[in-house]
């Protein structure tokens, strides 16, 4: 392999390494903002449902609680007592965004699509809210 071969792919490489940060070196931004979620999935009787399938996204207070679609990500699979922590991701843009939920029981194909009733900050300075809701499924 030639010199000028092997220059250019180490160049290649730097730059394929820097842009895969949510923020890279180049400056842009290829993640939506997130907020990183805890929280425990219950159904309309108090009762943890294990092995759900969650996804959060954030949205603007006056938008729908019914997406017609939503961004998953890597939805979260939640525990025997119904706990779970993932990433909501920035449908729009960031700020002080509504969280929204899609949740698909194990054993399903049907997404309950839901408002949690809680906001969380996306994106902008320092770091990303942390925040804890309980998902409570109709």
């Amino acid at each position: 392999m030639s010199r000028l071969a092997v220059r250019l792919l180490a160049a290649v490489t730097a730059i394929a390494i820097a842009c895969t940060g949510p923020t890279d070196a180049c400056g842009c931004s290829i993640l939506p903002a997130a907020a990183v979620v805890t929280g425990r999935v219950i159904d309309a009787a108090d009762a943890p449902v294990a092995g759900a399938r969650v996804a959060l996204d954030g949205v603007p207070v006056t938008m729908s609680a019914e997406p017609s679609f939503i961004f998953f990500g890597d939805p979260a699979v939640t525990g025997a007592d119904g706990r779970f922590v993932t990433r909501a991701h920035a449908r729009f843009d960031d700020g002080e965004l509504a969280l929204r939920a899609a949740v698909v029981r194990a054993g399903s194909t049907d997404t309950v699509r839901v408002r949690v009733g809680t906001t969380a900050r996306f994106g902008g300075a320092g770091a990303p809210d942390t925040v804890d809701v309980t998902v409570r499924l109709p």
